[in-house]
């Protein structure tokens, strides 16, 4: 049997035609930043799942248009295509699939590992994944791609009926969202910056100015720890973004307000400190601009516009936008890089505490609300949740009280201790809300 070998195709500049025989919209422009599985082999497309995404994230019409956001389409294609590879390894289509391969994958959710974080994968990813799962062979079960009948059922949520697979195995709950907030220690912290690249920011006679040009993933590290971006917006960040008015006579730890796109295309305003946006510039017409420039002779194509590009490597990536399952793959190598220092080390108490901690990129946001949230707050701010809840693109305060800061007690006293020690050693530098880049780098590291 030949495997399906699925990997995650993205629609950027079409100006082709869906080959989906049977996807309804034959013939028809795939509009940008949708997502299907073709086969690393030969380039075909996979089908059904290709039928799936039409049907479920296209509008009909003949002007495509995509139904639901690009970082929801891009989840449910790759989880796809992680289910794809499950069938691979069992050696069956989807066309055969019976309740007992479905039991099967259920399992394997159970007990895989994240390649983000070394950890058993939470209860939300485990869930998510099943429900991406669900609603295709839901779709499949529809439209008769199935040989084999998949029993299932029917429950009443808050808002409507949801059909289910009947499996006869239960997968993980949900974990509570208390315990999948971390904040970085500091030390934890800084080590896996140092992995990422050289510093950007140095203290040279009580002043902060930019260190030699960093690297991209260490910029990018930078730009979710200091601005509390997700990662996937962080990957989004185009060059327009950061060029804003001349900075030159602005402090350095002082902040200027960046237009960003967030969850369902949503804009809102995010302070950036001017050191790490002089340092992005830098980048944009330094590194990125020769990487662009050597994809642009390979290709001919034009410049995309994305902030954060591949600048070495393979040649047939050079120039392209960073993606954030790159982004996770380059953090993860270098938090084994940093776990595998400690470990050398003789004090062990090092290793085992870093060990314990979560780190992803992700963590560098949960790190940066609540450090955020004790600053405002010792600050004199009476709502901080309402300022923190803004730069996060939280709806409302609720979501942000509800899953960040209710773990504010568990490091506020660590952070509270961090900043005092920041007062006493630099009394010069203005804190206010510019004390999370402070948080970051211990004063004693610091090049004198």
């Amino acid at each position: 049997m030949t495997p399906y070998d699925a990997e995650v195709r993205i629609v950027r500049h079409n100006a082709g035609k869906s080959p989906g025989p049977d996807g309804g919209i034959a013939g028809v422009p795939l509009p940008n930043q949708f997502c299907f599985l073709v086969s690393r082999s030969d380039g075909s497309i996979i089908e059904p799942a290709f039928d799936f995404m039409c049907r479920t994230y296209l509008t009909s019409g003949p002007e495509t248009k995509l139904k639901g956001s690009e970082n929801t389409i891009a989840a449910r294609v790759s989880d796809l295509a992680d289910f794809h590879h499950f069938l691979d390894a069992q050696k069956t289509k989807v066309a055969k699939l019976e309740t007992d391969t479905l039991k099967k994958y259920a399992h394997d959710l159970s007990t895989s590992k994240s390649a983000a974080t070394g950890e058993q994968l939470s209860g939300s990813t485990m869930a998510r994944r099943w429900s991406s799962v669900t609603k295709f062979v839901l779709h499949c079960q529809q439209k008769g791609y199935l040989k084999n009948s998949i029993p299932t059922g029917t429950r009443t949520t808050r808002k409507g009926d949801v059909d289910y697979l009947v499996i006869d195995h239960d997968l993980p709950a949900a974990a509570n969202s208390d315990r999948q907030i971390t904040a970085l220690h500091p030390e934890t912290l800084q080590g896996v910056l140092n992995e990422l690249g050289s510093p950007v920011i140095e203290v040279v006679d009580l002043r902060v100015q930019l260190c030699r040009p960093s690297t991209t993933d260490r910029l990018m590290a930078e730009v979710a720890a200091n601005a509390g971006l997700r990662r996937t917006e962080v990957c989004n960040l185009r060059i327009t973004t950061i060029r804003t008015h001349p900075r030159t006579e602005l402090d350095p730890i002082s902040k200027l307000s960046i237009t960003v796109l967030g969850k369902g295309k949503k804009k809102r305003s995010v302070p950036f400190p001017i050191w790490l946006l002089d340092a992005l510039e830098r980048y944009a017409y330094g590194l990125r601009a020769a990487a662009v420039a050597m994809r642009q002779q390979l290709t001919g194509e034009p410049d995309h516009g994305y902030l954060f590009v591949h600048a070495t490597g393979n040649k047939r990536y050079i120039g392209n936008r960073i993606t954030p399952q790159v982004l996770d793959r380059h953090f993860a190598m270098a938090r084994q890089r940093y776990l595998d220092e400690l470990s050398k080390r003789e004090e062990q108490i090092h290793y085992q505490l870093a060990s314990a901690e979560i780190i992803t990129p992700h963590a560098l946001r949960h790190t940066f609300a609540i450090t955020t949230f004790v600053v405002r707050q010792q600050g004199g701010d009476a709502y901080p949740t309402k300022y923190v809840s803004g730069v996060l693109g939280h709806a409302d305060t609720d979501t942000t009280e509800r899953i960040y800061l209710r773990s504010v007690e568990a490091f506020e006293s660590k952070i509270r201790e961090r900043i005092r020690q920041i007062q006493e050693q630099r009394p010069h530098m203005r804190l206010g809300d510019r004390a999370v880049a402070e948080y970051l780098g211990p004063p004693e590291t610091q090049r004198q």
